[in-house]
C-alpha cells in the first residue's frame, strides 16, 4: 500500500488528552468516487499502540490498495467497528461488523458472487469473526481469522444454491465431495 493516495483527510485534535500524555483525534477520510471513512483515534506519543473507536467506512474494493484482491472484483464494503486495538501494526482486538455486498467478478468467469457479513465479537487473540452469507448464489458459513499484521485466513463450508450459475457450481466441485447437506469445506489464506 506504499505510495497510494488515500483521499482527503481531515482531523480534529482533542487537546485536553495531551495533558494525559495521549494524542486523540477524530479523523475523516473522503475518497471521491470510491469511499469514505471516519473514526476516533487515541495513541500514546510513541504511536506504537493505537486505539480506534466507532470506525465507520464505506468503500469499493481497490486492488491497488489491497493486493490480495483480483482486479476483476467489484462490490461495496461497509465497516461498522466499535473497537480496534493495534500495537506496532499487530491487530490485538477487533469488535464490530463488516459487510461485503453485491460482489461480482468480470473477466474469465463473470457473474454475481453474492453478499457476505463478518461479525467480530472482540476479546479473541488473534481476532476471529463469524462469516455468513447475506444471500446470493452461495450459502456460506465459517470463520475469519486475522492471523498477523497483513494475513487473514477464511475457512468454512460453502454450497451452491439453485440460482447459482453452472460455471460457479463447477468451480465449487474442486473443493471435494459435499456433505449430506451439499456443503463443501474450504480454506483460503491471504497476505496483503
Amino acid at each position: 500500500m506504499q505510495n497510494q493516495a488515500v483521499g482527503d483527510i481531515t482531523w480534529e485534535i482533542h487537546a485536553a488528552r495531551l495533558l494525559a500524555g495521549k494524542i486523540a483525534a477524530h479523523i475523516t477520510i473522503a475518497r471521491p468516487g470510491s469511499g469514505n471513512a471516519e473514526t476516533s483515534l487515541e495513541s500514546g506519543f510513541s504511536g506504537k499502540r493505537v486505539s480506534l473507536s466507532d470506525l465507520k467506512a464505506d468503500f469499493q474494493p481497490d486492488p491497488a490498495m489491497l493486493q490480495a484482491l483480483q482486479s476483476n472484483m467489484h462490490g461495496v464494503v461497509h465497516l461498522d467497528l466499535k473497537h480496534v486495538e493495534l500495537d506496532n501494526d499487530a491487530l490485538l482486538d477487533l469488535q464490530g461488523h463488516i459487510d461485503a455486498r453485491d460482489l461480482s467478478q468480470t473477466g474469465g468467469t463473470p457473474g454475481s458472487l453474492g453478499s457476505y457479513a463478518v461479525d467480530f465479537p472482540g476479546g479473541s487473540h488473534p481476532p476471529q469473526g463469524r462469516l455468513r452469507d447475506l444471500g446470493g448464489p452461495m450459502a456460506v458459513e465459517g470463520e475469519v481469522t486475522l492471523k498477523g499484521p497483513r494475513s487473514v485466513e477464511v475457512s468454512g463450508l460453502v454450497a451452491a444454491r439453485e440460482s447459482a450459475d453452472p460455471s460457479l457450481v463447477s468451480q465449487l466441485r474442486i473443493l471435494g465431495t459435499p456433505d449430506a447437506q451439499g456443503r463443501r469445506p474450504f480454506s483460503l489464506e491471504y497476505t496483503f
